[in-house]
């Protein structure tokens, strides 16, 4: 989870906006900038690849800008805090499942 508020904190301290983040695993077969336009009429705020129905996993996700990330990062906090996670290890991947499916 760590690594998103990095990633938001870059996003935000260099102004980017419509950021793309792989795993160092996934290879793509098509070119991003022919379906940028789709990312962004599609997904307001973050696109994230499902994992099964009770997961979300980063192998691609489209980052519209860094308050979009804050907004997930603070609901993941929130969550936490809530849930007393000092007791229990809670997988981002399922974080970001629950994430999406509140909206």
């Amino acid at each position: 989870m760590t690594r998103f508020v990095y990633i938001e904190n870059f996003l935000a301290a260099r102004g980017l906006r419509h950021v793309y983040h792989f795993e160092n695993d996934v290879l793509l077969y098509f070119s991003i900038v022919k379906y940028h336009s789709v990312f962004k009429r599609l997904y307001e705020g973050l696109a994230v690849t499902p994992g099964g129905p009770n997961k979300c996993m980063t192998g691609f996700m489209y980052i519209d800008n860094a308050q979009s990330l804050a907004d997930m990062t603070d609901f993941f906090i929130e969550t936490l805090i809530r849930r007393r996670a000092k007791k229990q290890l809670v997988p981002e991947m399922e974080l970001m499942r629950t994430y999406g499916t509140r909206l």
